[in-house]
């Protein structure tokens, strides 16, 4: 009896040892620009199609390969240009599973009915990124509570351009957006080669409020392989970036400029201006000016008839001009509008040194620029000093 006991425990632990060299071959296998996907679900069907996606530059998901399920398992092996976030799609499952294609096996067990609960890990970008949202879930929980309980009063607001409750409630959700930026911030300096840091790094990197001598130093820390990523040269392009030094000052006439308008028509800032004009630079894709567009929708129904005048200035992308003209129906812009359609390039931002949107330069009945990216109640206040009314 004990012979057999000890054959089994050396068959056993045999097992164990070829299965351990089975694993380690398959990873010495991959590629350098390759990765691996060992993924379970449950609850859906065999032969449920699974989809392995990217994102393009305009944020439109395309497919690069897929599988079908076998007893609640899948696997993917790829190539990957730089490391990235990449998408899994179960049929019939709303949402994406998001993980980062780097070298390695990556390992996920996912939910069907809770997709964001899913675990991803495996290589060192998808284990910081999976411990930066288990350190975020506080914060995010706090978040969605207070978004769940104001949604009801939120849209009231925007239903009755109710900009003080408005505000108020931006300001609110303004708190926890710094609470994850700050955890953003301590991942950077703590986790130089995590791909979480480069994407936390060229976001900050666009924000005019940030300490760039503090990100440059986070910047140079980061590995070579990140420098060299789309992020890392997007990052390093805001932190060179300085804003040329042209007339578009409080003080200073307001340099004229000219664009196509949503027809096609070229139309300039001179042949347009008001008694007060606002400058507002904007873009479909960007959140915070789609948030704002209430206050500026209120602003301006309270104060055209008094010779308000206001020109958005869209830094939409190319081939973005379908979703430029929907939100300007949908958020129901009804003052003049123009685009080169030429994103962050675009040669009017670059004229007035915009560097983050939303941003709104206020001109007097001269042209003059008086003021520069005021909002709520501050703005209201000073068009309707300039304005006397």
């Amino acid at each position: 009896m004990e012979k057999i006991n000890n054959d089994y425990i050396l068959m056993k632990q045999l097992f164990v040892l070829l299965a351990m060299t089975a694993f380690l071959t398959s990873c010495n296998q991959l590629k350098e620009n390759q990765f691996e996907v060992i993924g379970t679900i449950e609850g859906l069907d065999d032969n449920t199609k699974i989809i392995l996606e990217r994102q393009n530059e305009l944020g439109q998901f395309i497919a690069l390969d897929s599988t079908t399920l076998k007893d609640g398992k899948f696997t993917f092996k790829n190539e990957f240009s730089e490391p990235e976030f990449q998408y899994i799609q179960f049929k019939e499952v709303p949402g994406k599973l998001p993980f980062i294609a780097e070298k390695g096996t990556i390992s996920i067990i996912a939910y069907k009915d809770s997709l964001h609960r899913s675990s991803v890990k495996g290589t060192y970008s998808n284990d910081q990124y999976l411990a930066y949202i288990k350190e975020g879930e506080a914060s995010n929980k706090k978040r969605r509570k207070f978004q769940e309980e104001n949604n009801s009063k939120w849209m009231e607001a925007q239903q009755t351009q109710d900009t003080a409750v408005i505000n108020a409630l931006i300001k609110e959700n303004k708190k926890y957006e710094d609470e994850m930026i700050a955890i953003g911030k301590k991942h950077i300096k703590n986790h130089p080669k995590s791909f979480i840091s480069v994407l936390f790094l060229d976001h900050l990197a666009g924000m005019p409020d940030e300490d760039k001598t503090e990100l440059k130093k986070w910047y140079d820390n980061l590995s070579e392989t990140l420098k060299n990523t789309k992020p890392g040269k997007s990052a390093l392009e805001k932190l060179n970036f300085v804003a040329p030094k042209l007339p578009s000052n409080v003080g200073q006439e307001a340099p004229n400029f000219s664009a196509p308008n949503p027809d096609g028509k070229v139309i300039s800032l001179k042949e347009n201006l008001g008694k007060v004009t606002i400058i507002d630079f904007w873009a479909s894709w960007c959140k915070p000016c789609r948030i704002e567009n209430p206050n500026m929708v209120a602003l301006y129904n309270d104060f055209k008839g008094k010779g308000l005048q206001i020109i958005g200035v869209s830094l939409d992308q190319e081939n973005a001009a379908a979703a430029w003209k929907q939100a300007i129906a949908v958020d129901k812009l009804t003052w003049i509008h123009m685009s080169n359609l030429k994103h962050w390039k675009d040669p009017i931002a670059q004229l007035y040194g915009v560097e983050s949107i939303p941003a709104i330069f206020i001109l007097d009945e001269n042209g003059t620029i008086v003021a520069k990216d005021l909002r709520g109640d501050a703005l209201r206040a000073k068009i309707a000093e300039l304005l006397g009314v």
